[in-house]
């Protein structure tokens, strides 16, 4: 019987101290089967997700809420965001394969909402729909809802429902409502495996990059990667 119980202990040790991990089998746009890896240890708030050596790291990560294959090529990622008290946060994350390579079509905030109701409520969300068959037709539908109700605050209420397209860049391979111009010396910080915020040497950018606008929130896509923007810095979604 201590021997069963010592079985049990260990293959339950076993279980929880290796995580919890998935794959998921994409076509790149070159047309060969590849396969994209999640992998998520307990209580590590972090995200990981590869191809061969390629590897993102998603930091104050919490759960999956949708994991998706949109017509065999991308990956739709919902995951939630660890937040602060009477908050709740999700983003949206759609790879590819290209050349062998993991990249980000698109990385943006899904879910945003404070809640402090009767006193002070507000909601953001995006729910997205894939149109099209290939590079050169593809359009990504947001219906965005976006509403501020508070007794509080001198800035009036509002409630926001909208649908926007994005069109598909088959430069980039990325889905954009916006160009833009980037020229100066920028620093670009991302999360390692651990969660702490590393700073790419600073280095001098002129090119022109798709964004995306969606309300307040602004992304750039550099090198196949979304970060937002706060005056010189870049930061990795």
């Amino acid at each position: 019987m201590k021997n069963k119980i010592l079985i049990l202990f260990v293959t339950l040790s076993f279980i929880i101290n290796t995580g919890k991990g998935q794959s998921y089998t994409v076509t790149s746009l070159a047309g060969k089967k590849s396969k994209i890896s999640l992998y998520y240890k307990p209580a590590s708030g972090t995200l990981r997700v590869s191809h061969l050596k390629d590897t993102l790291y998603i930091t104050n990560y919490m759960s999956l809420e949708h994991v998706r294959l949109m017509n065999n090529v991308f990956l739709s990622i919902e995951y939630v965001k660890r937040v602060g008290s009477n908050q709740d946060a999700m983003r949206l994350l759609f790879l590819y394969i290209q050349n062998g390579k993991l990249c980000q079509a698109l990385h943006v905030n899904s879910l945003k909402i404070y809640d402090l109701r009767p006193s002070e409520y507000e909601s953001f969300r995006l729910k997205s729909t894939l149109i099209g068959a290939n590079a050169e037709s593809y359009k990504l539908q947001l219906n965005i809802h976006d509403e501020k109700n508070s007794k509080l605050a001198t800035e009036p209420n509002y409630k926001y429902d909208k649908t926007n397209i994005l069109a598909f860049d088959n430069k980039n391979y990325t889905f954009y409502n916006g160009l833009e111009t980037l020229a100066g010396t920028y620093t670009l910080n991302e999360s390692d495996a651990n969660g702490e915020v590393k700073k790419i040497s600073k280095k001098y950018v002129k090119k022109v990059v798709p964004t995306i606008k969606i309300r307040d929130d602004k992304y750039y896509n550099i090198d196949h990667k979304w970060y937002t923007k706060a005056k010189t810095d870049f930061y990795a979604m």
